[in-house]
């Protein structure tokens, strides 16, 4: 087995780094041996691994495991395989120059459930079935919804608008009370059938999250419609999928089917799936610089991967480093199960800059009921240790005014905008509210319980 570079085994889905002057069993138990002297582009099925001898090294594959040697100088000869039960494989690390590359596919699943307020209220009340229903802000006083339906939303009626703005397009919408406590309920059932299948669960709201199931037997596809299945079956509620590499494609592929439905992005697929993608679709890209990217020619990612690294940094700064990623479909982000949320906050641009307090002050209250509306979606409430304020003015530059203390009432982001507004006597033109929260501790687990 003498003239192997480095190389990395792959045991049962695992990476193994194989190395040593005197060699190792490398793979245990694979049943079948492979004939000494296999040449150059000869390849042996061995058990679940394929194995080729190449004039520069080998390739050791178990499904979406690769192990790739390179730039390996070694002395000449050929290889050959042990006992039954097990293939020897000898390298001589003896120059600086042997490296190799060992790349594990991902497979990600993000689960979103479909209109989850709504879709419980429906559940809970037949009699709403078939009709617009929005969860949020009463019909009488000032408010936003927190989610609506898929009828409503024909009428143009989406989550985050304001009551009053949602009856206007939608005058017989069924607005209901949000009821939290049952929410909550439903999510913890959700992410109990979720942890059957993998521990690699990070839930981004009472209704999504992702989950990481690269080291499941099971087909990703075959599981996400599984997990669909048992959550229908256990509530009555349907929820979509999406099946990728890595957390942005699973995100943007869970939309395509939606509701109730399913789509996987391959491997092989992604350099042509991105190529068509709207920009817009990319996660961080809002409608404001969708606009801004217009202008430029860019509307799809094909149209950013014309441009090279250099020009993205010198048009959008480190933004524009993640873009030349991002375009192409890279994502290194991991699933992280015990992920704590620093911050919560919104912001609006505006298309006309504000020029008066006045003007300001107008533009809170509908910030401020949509920050409590996602404040309670998220189930932080308890662990609020600041709230802030963000202007940016008209020359572009941003302030913050932060306090700790403070009540999570409207009142006191007025005080913070009155004190913001001070520092420079120049248009808005965008405003922001959020919060930030205490660190959790061991003994914190509330919301570990909750997506």
């Amino acid at each position: 087995m003498e003239g192997f570079g480095p190389l990395a085994a792959v045991v049962s889905r695992k990476l193994t780094p194989f190395h040593g002057a005197d060699g190792a069993d490398a793979l245990q138990g694979i049943g079948q041996q492979c004939p000494s002297g296999c040449g150059n582009d000869d390849r042996r099925r061995l058990g679940g691994f394929e194995v080729w001898g190449l004039g520069f090294g080998v390739w050791v594959a178990q499904w979406s495991v690769f192990c790739i040697p390179y730039s390996v100088f070694y002395p000449p000869g050929q290889f050959s395989f042990g006992s039954e039960t097990s293939v020897q494989l000898r390298s001589y690390l003896r120059t600086w120059r042997e490296r190799i590359v060992c790349v594990v596919r991902r497979a990600i699943i993000h689960l979103d459930m479909d209109c989850f307020y709504a879709a419980i209220e429906v559940r809970d009340k037949p009699s709403l079935a078939g009709k617009p229903v929005a969860v949020g802000g009463a019909r009488d006083r000032r408010g936003v919804l927190t989610t609506c339906n898929y009828e409503a939303r024909k009428y143009g009626v989406r989550s985050a608008m304001p009551t009053f703005q949602a009856l206007q397009k939608c005058p017989h919408l069924i607005v209901m009370p949000t009821r939290f406590e049952v929410y909550r309920r439903e999510s913890a059932r959700i992410r109990e059938i979720l942890s059957r299948f993998t521990s690699l669960i990070e839930p981004l709201s009472l209704d999504e999250a992702f989950l990481d199931v690269s080291d499941h037997n099971g087909d990703p596809e075959a599981l996400a419609y599984l997990i669909r299945q048992l959550i229908f079956q256990q509530t009555q509620l349907t929820a979509s999928a999406g099946i990728a590499p890595n957390k942005m494609l699973a995100k943007i592929a869970s939309d395509i089917n939606k509701p109730n439905g399913q789509f996987t992005i391959r491997e092989e697929e992604i350099e042509e799936f991105m190529r068509e993608l709207p920009v817009r679709k990319l996660w961080g890209i809002g409608a404001k610089s969708a606009e801004k990217f217009a202008k430029l020619g860019i509307s799809t990612c094909g149209d950013f991967q014309k441009h090279s690294r250099i020009q993205l940094y010198e048009w959008f700064g480190k933004f524009g480093l993640e873009l030349h990623s991002l375009c192409r479909g890279i994502d290194r982000r991991e699933v992280e199960p015990h992920r704590e949320r620093k911050s919560l906050s919104n912001e609006r641009t505006f298309t006309v800059d504000l020029t008066s307090v006045p003007q300001c002050e107008a533009r809170i209250p509908d910030l401020y009921e949509e920050l409590v509306a996602d404040l309670k979606k998220a189930g932080g409430e308890d662990r609020i240790k600041a709230i802030f304020v963000k202007i940016r003015f008209a020359d572009f530059t941003r302030t913050t005014v932060e306090r700790a203390g403070l009540p999570l009432r409207m009142e006191s982001f007025l005080t913070l905008l009155r004190e913001g507004l001070g520092r420079k006597a120049l248009g808005v033109r965008l405003l922001g509210l959020g919060v930030r929260f205490e660190e959790e501790t061991s003994s914190s687990t509330a919301q570990m319980e909750f997506w």
